[in-house]
């Protein structure tokens, strides 16, 4: 028996479209849970989101068969990655007018409420120079997976959540997502692209198939060890996803270099029985937690009349407790086990992400349709796609191509006797002597700054709780706020600390909230946490305060950055712009981008990137008097970088500042990043899409 294509299609809620496999191509999609707004197709009334699934299956799986071998053998798959958002905004929109699906249209509004939602998992994989190539496009928190018989499971997407979670974690607590694929707000296509070992299994799931497991070691499994009787592989993993069948439940598998059904059992025999020395503990104390459990509901049921009954519920009711607390200890504990020792990189290190080329505004997109919907003819999926041809040039660029010669003898003698250093220059232009400014005092954040004072102080160490926070830290001025440490008192999150961030309450204070809050706000901000959006945030006891989980271990001190490459500061760099156009989308700006409100972090697979955090200073971009516009931004990046290299916070920046920093970094990459801080701060300010362009034209790549 040969194996073809393994293809899970389990409804439960019908809103997963049917899994899509062909050849070099692996497809499934999610509607994301909106039954009570119901519309009808062509005689079949459904929810939106049943729909949604099924038109974006349609339109990426055309898509990716159109256009495999450009995406296999290209070498800017965010191209791509924006090409596919485009034809499904396009494809969704064309969908929406004809059948007039739009809850806008009906009169519902809310950030909850999205037109045509769904998750996206796709991968496009084929053999390259010898080696299997895979190719993977996202969006959510559906997944795809390679499963190797030697390295094991690895996820090869991260879920686009508001918390940043592994896998453990996310079973354990389901988070928000942050980005979406629908009709009523902007999203973002990711991509990663791996070169894997065969044989393999390849697949595409959707969250029904791993979010209700007990483990992620349990969700392997299935794949593993065969079910008395069964010999189809196939069969066997209906058979155990049934077993937990809680959502629609959808897998697109491709089988690499296995033949046959003889040759894929004993393939995975081994990792089978590694697997299962995980499993066993958490099963024992599962089942344990079953008995007690249903003790406790047979406890319930007893007559409350006798003080005995009330006592057997009680200890019943404390045992299930008890058991609950081993059980989840237990689950963490061979999952830490599991990654430390029989793991070979859940995550693989060579792991892509997502990278954001300046993008329309999905508005901008559909105004366009809008305009030429009656002259308009059907656009073909294949012509959306870039070819190589089309692909920006300067992506190809070396850094010897596009670097500016810094030549004293170009300078306009008037520019040399400019005692400011206020006139507009190009972006990237290097530093011209002898230019000498003023300098720009206390970091010019404290322009929208609130002065914490010690009475100010006084009164947040007297806050023992906020909202469902207990404070356990003490309170600590940090770079314009207080920050302590929090504990939860829900149940379910006993043990997690939360970062809790505190700031004066304002007249902005509630507005800021809901925008923070808000689906669409953390919609921008993406799984790969360019901004770092707190779990909760409220306004309390005269502050406005927000939670985050846990802290980064991983995180750059300011003074390590010098020492770093010259690549790794540009990747840093990059990420943070990317943060700043994110905010800007909201029309919004950032009342410090220093480094108090940037965490400079190294990843999982070894890569540099920034992540803004001090959302207490966000504010609208309205102009007068403390309402800086977008440009303050872009003078604040510019003064991180300098603090980049400088390896810490200057008071002041002038141009001198700026020379002396770049006589000691010889790098082009790192005079030219310097030069184009130079025209950021003291120049005619640019947008975030001319300082993104210039950051990709210096390091030769789009910015992440």
């Amino acid at each position: 028996m040969t194996l073809g294509p393994m293809l899970v299609d389990l409804p439960k809620n019908g809103e997963d479209a049917p899994p899509f496999a062909s050849d070099g191509i692996l497809v499934v999609c999610d509607g994301l849970g909106s039954g009570c707004h119901i519309f009808e197709v062509e005689g079949e009334k459904a929810s939106h989101a049943h729909f949604a699934s099924r038109e974006t299956s349609r339109i990426v799986s055309q898509f990716l068969e159109s256009n495999r071998d450009i995406i296999l053998n290209g070498k800017d798959d965010d191209a791509v990655a924006l090409a596919i958002r485009d034809a499904i905004i396009r494809g969704l929109k064309r969908f929406s007018d004809k059948y007039k699906i739009s809850l806008e249209a009906i009169g519902v509004r809310g950030s909850t409420f999205r037109t045509l939602p769904t998750t996206l998992a796709s991968m496009v994989y084929g053999e390259i120079d010898g080696h299997l190539t895979a190719v993977c496009f996202w969006v959510g928190d559906s997944r795809c997976y390679c499963l190797d018989p030697r390295k094991g499971l690895m996820q090869l997407t991260k879920d686009d959540a508001i918390v940043v979670q592994n896998a453990m974690e996310s079973i354990i607590e389901d988070a928000p997502m942050s980005n979406v694929i629908n009709l009523s707000s902007d999203f973002h296509v990711n991509c990663a692209r791996y070169v894997l070992d065969s044989p393999c299994l390849l697949m595409a799931a959707s969250d029904g198939m791993f979010a209700y497991r007990d483990t992620p070691m349990d969700f392997e499994h299935i794949f593993l060890s065969k079910t008395k009787g069964c010999e189809d592989p196939l069969q066997n993993i209906i058979l155990e996803t049934e077993s937990k069948h809680m959502d629609d439940c959808t897998l697109a598998c491709a089988a690499i270099g296995i033949d046959n059904v003889d040759d894929y059992w004993t393939l995975f025999s081994d990792r089978a029985k590694t697997i299962e020395r995980y499993l066993d503990p958490v099963i024992t104390v599962g089942n344990e937690l079953r008995i007690h459990r249903d003790e406790y509901r047979r406890a319930k049921k007893l007559p409350t009349d006798n003080p005995a009954n009330i006592d057997e519920m009680n200890r019943t009711k404390a045992l299930v407790s008890e058991y609950l607390e081993k059980y989840d200890a237990v689950r963490i504990q061979m999952w830490d086990e599991y990654v430390k020792n029989d793991c070979k990189g859940y995550y693989p290190a060579e792991s892509g992400t997502h990278s954001i080329l300046p993008m329309k505004p999905m508005k901008e997109i559909l105004s366009e349709i809008e305009k030429t919907s009656k002259k308009e003819t059907p656009v073909k999926i294949v012509e959306e796609i870039p070819t190589p041809d089309t692909i920006p040039t300067s992506v190809e660029k070396t850094v010897s191509e596009t670097m500016p010669e810094n030549k004293e003898e170009d300078v306009p003698e008037e520019e040399k006797n400019d005692p400011t250093g206020t006139e507009p220059r190009a972006l990237g232009e290097p530093v011209k002597e002898p230019l000498v400014s003023p300098g720009i005092p206390n970091r010019v954040a404290t322009r929208i700054k609130h002065t914490i004072d010690d009475k100010m102080l006084q009164k947040a160490e007297s806050i023992k709780m906020l909202g469902q926070y207990r404070i356990i830290g003490p309170m600590e001025r940090f770079d314009g706020y207080i920050r302590s440490t929090a504990m939860a008192r829900n149940r379910r999150n006993t043990g997690t600390k939360y970062d809790i961030l505190l700031k004066p309450e304002s007249e902005d204070e509630i507005h800021r909230k809901k925008t923070i809050m808000s689906d669409r706000f953390r919609s921008i901000c993406g799984y790969a946490g360019h901004i770092r959006a707190p779990v909760d945030c409220g306004i309390d006891d005269g502050f406005l305060w927000m939670a985050y989980v846990g802290s980064y271990d991983t995180t750059i001190p300011l003074d390590i950055i010098p020492d770093i490459t010259p690549r790794e500061r540009i990747e840093l760099v990059s990420s943070a712009s990317v943060a700043i156009q994110r905010i800007h989308e909201m029309s919004m700006v950032c009342g410090s981008v220093f480094p108090g409100g940037i965490i400079f972090v190294r990843d999982n697979s070894g890569d540099c990137h920034s992540i803004l955090r001090n959302l207490c200073f966000i504010t609208n971009a309205r102009k007068g008097p403390g309402y800086p516009d977008k440009s303050y931004d872009i003078l604040c990046l510019g003064i991180m970088i300098c603090e980049m290299y400088a390896g810490k916070e200057l008071e002041s920046v002038d141009q001198n500042t700026i020379r002396d920093i770049r006589s000691k970094f010889t790098n082009e990459l790192d005079r030219r990043l310097l030069d184009l801080a130079n025209t950021m701060i003291f120049g005619k300010k640019p947008d975030i899409y001319n300082v993104m362009a210039a950051i990709q034209d210096i390091c030769g790549k789009v910015p992440r």
